[in-house]
């Protein structure tokens, strides 16, 4: 764990704490989509926006609306829809800003070998170039050139083919030695690509292969300890790969090292979790969020601490959720959107914010403070407070002008954290107008006020 020595001063008196950080964090509502999605997509954009793309639709359909989201203010745009619907596509930002979509799977027209173009300086979609071969639920690598690498996917075989955002065209390369889906595929720190394991079509699979993009050419590397699909796959800081969980359910978890070019197990999740996601954030820890586990999604979240080499359990997501997607955002936060949950689809969003929760904290006095995530928000939002004794607690909404507009929290609480959310109405329950209000904190002597703003 990171050790952080925090000197802070309240009311004229140096207090000093030593912090194990990292291992806590919160998650937090955001704005939902507009519709349900799974097997979607999101890309993070040069301006930091975010673009969901397609994805299954209320789990009989698939989509072709998109929309885009803005983390300044919490909020959903429509912007212009895809051409043809799709779900289990990949999306690729390319280096000029542009996002290139590729295949996926239409109940019309099966599995697709179409691919569009998103211009967000336009916020339009074109056809470009198909490519040669169908395939669905295949991986999509951006070479340091800029060019496009797919790797083989469901109804391909084992054909991969590069696209060159030059040109606009696909161009068919060397084939896998085996056929494979459901896999993972990263970009070592050499340049080559690791392709992980995956399912044949018979049964989930151990092997893996290297591509060389220098020579155009794969081979075989070590295989996984245990056969996975459906499992995640992180670039560490130091150039190994972390792949955790899979199918068939497991917790365990496998290190590659390309230098030897061999697995070898490390600690194993406190969950087994399949068709989850692996975020990697402050270059430190990976989030590990949600998945499936008998009989259905799961809302359990784990980190890994890169420097330790172990797993610990932090917040839970709102809503359990599969087939989701995680994005880490330009303030390292880590943005979940839709999935399947345990008895339907969600629209929901959630933001886990890495730097809300301390976990083994010693100190000589811990300091009440207060949170607030969204913020700016539209329809809701989350107040986290802490105090560190038995007192009397309030929590009130004013006005810019100083009156007082809704009273969240009034009365004595016992020390530790606790969270409310605020839908943005007065005492009245009326919905308030868009503007600048104010969050009042006070917990026996300890007092403090948070700006907050209504964006609608």
């Amino acid at each position: 764990m990171l050790r952080k020595t925090l000197r802070l001063s309240i009311i004229g008196i140096n207090i000093m704490l030593i912090c194990k950080c990292l291992s806590a964090g919160n998650w937090s509502y955001t704005d939902s989509m507009n519709i349900t999605r799974h097997h979607h997509t999101t890309t993070l954009l040069q301006d930091g926006k975010v673009l969901v793309c397609a994805g299954g639709w209320n789990g009989l359909y698939q989509t072709a609306s998109c929309q885009i989201y803005s983390p300044l203010t919490y909020t959903w745009s429509s912007t212009d829809s895809l051409h043809i619907h799709r779900e289990k596509h990949t999306a690729t930002l390319l280096p000029n800003g542009k996002v290139l979509v590729a295949g996926g799977f239409y109940y019309d027209q099966y599995t697709l070998a179409s691919c569009e173009i998103y211009d967000p300086s336009t916020s339009s979609w074109t056809y470009t170039d198909s490519m040669g071969t169908k395939r669905r639920l295949h991986t999509a690598t951006l070479f340091p050139d800029g060019k496009v690498f797919v790797v083989s996917g469901y109804g391909a075989g084992t054909s991969c083919e590069i696209y060159d955002y030059a040109t606009g065209n696909w161009s068919p390369t060397d084939s896998t030695e085996i056929q494979r889906f459901n896999h993972t595929a990263t970009l070592l720190s050499n340049g080559k690509v690791l392709v992980v394991a995956g399912h044949s079509g018979s049964g989930p699979l151990s092997s893996c292969e290297i591509y060389d993009p220098t020579y155009g050419t794969w081979s075989i590397t070590d295989s996984l300890n245990q056969a996975r699909y459906g499992h995640t796959a992180t670039l560490l800081p130091d150039g190994k790969v972390l792949v955790s969980g899979g199918w068939p359910i497991t917790s365990s978890c496998e290190i590659y090292d390309p230098q030897t070019e061999e697995w070898a197990y490390t600690d194993s999740m406190n969950s087994q979790r399949v068709y989850h996601t692996a975020t990697l954030f402050s270059n430190t820890a990976i989030l590990v969020a949600g998945g499936y586990f008998y009989p259905g999604a799961i809302s359990t979240c784990e980190i890994y601490d890169v420097t330790t080499h172990t797993w610990a359990m932090t917040d839970s997501l709102n809503t359990e959720r599969f087939f989701h997607t995680a994005i880490l955002l330009q303030d390292s936060a880590v943005f979940v959107t839709g999935g399947e949950a345990r008895y339907n689809y969600t629209s929901s969003c959630e933001i886990y914010d890495s730097l809300t929760g301390i976990e083994e904290t010693t100190v000589k006095e811990q300091i009440p403070h207060i949170s607030i995530l969204p913020n700016p928000f539209s329809t809701k939002t989350s107040i986290k407070y802490m105090q560190k004794k038995r007192t009397n607690v309030e929590i009130l909404i004013y006005n810019s002008l100083g009156q007082k507009i809704k009273s969240l929290v009034s009365k004595t609480q016992n020390p530790g954290s606790y969270t409310i959310y605020w839908d943005g109405k007065d005492k009245e329950g009326r919905e308030l107008a868009s503007g600048v209000y104010f969050c009042k904190f006070e917990a026996g002597y300890f007092k403090d006020t948070k700006k907050l703003l209504i964006l609608k």
